[in-house]
């Protein structure tokens, strides 16, 4: 699936996860947040391969879902600090392709 990655902030350190797996951590690459549309076909721990594009295209990260992001849009994923930058090169957001590993049971 091609989309976006954006991600959380700093700012969200210590806040619980939305799907009461914990708390966010900048430095966890595990921690993914998706889009209010994909809630029901992403449930909490589904599992994604993420990766950059371009020049970055080699570059992924296995991640879980632990979050929403009500900001966010159909194929737009919000990643920490470290999970942004091990695909894209730097924190920010970028095009990347994902897919669904595996996906937690309703």
């Amino acid at each position: 699936i091609w989309g976006k990655a954006s991600h959380y902030g700093e700012s969200y350190n210590g806040q619980p996860l939305g799907c009461g797996t914990g708390t966010y951590a900048s430095g966890n690459t595990d921690i993914i947040a998706v889009a209010p549309e994909r809630y029901g076909d992403w449930p909490c721990g589904t599992r994604f391969l993420v990766c950059g594009v371009g020049e970055y295209q080699d570059q992924c990260i296995w991640g879980t879902r632990h979050d929403a992001c009500p900001g966010c849009t159909r194929n737009h994923l919000d990643l920490s600090e470290a999970g942004i930058e091990a695909v894209c090169g730097q924190v920010g957001a970028c095009a990347i392709r994902f897919r669904v590993v595996t996906q937690a049971a309703p």
